[in-house]
């Protein structure tokens, strides 16, 4: 086996593993994203002082990794 053939090896397996770590980051991301939105709603059901529009954004956008 040449010195190339296992670096293409090495790398075909390292594509896979970020491809798994990078789903993973995701399906984290979206979890807390549902979980804010639960708690926004249940925080309304229970007659908790409601939030305003602002602050529901504000909120919102810090699960986002980027400020926009």
């Amino acid at each position: 086996m040449s010195w190339e053939e296992v670096l293409k090896h090495i790398h075909q397996k390292e594509k896979k593993r970020y491809a798994r770590y990078s789903w993973g980051v995701l399906w984290v991301w979206l979890t807390l994203w549902a979980l804010a939105i639960g708690q926004f709603w249940v925080g309304r059901l229970n007659g908790l002082p409601e939030m305003t529009e602002e602050e529901t954004w504000v909120a919102l956008a810090s699960f986002f990794p980027i400020n926009l």
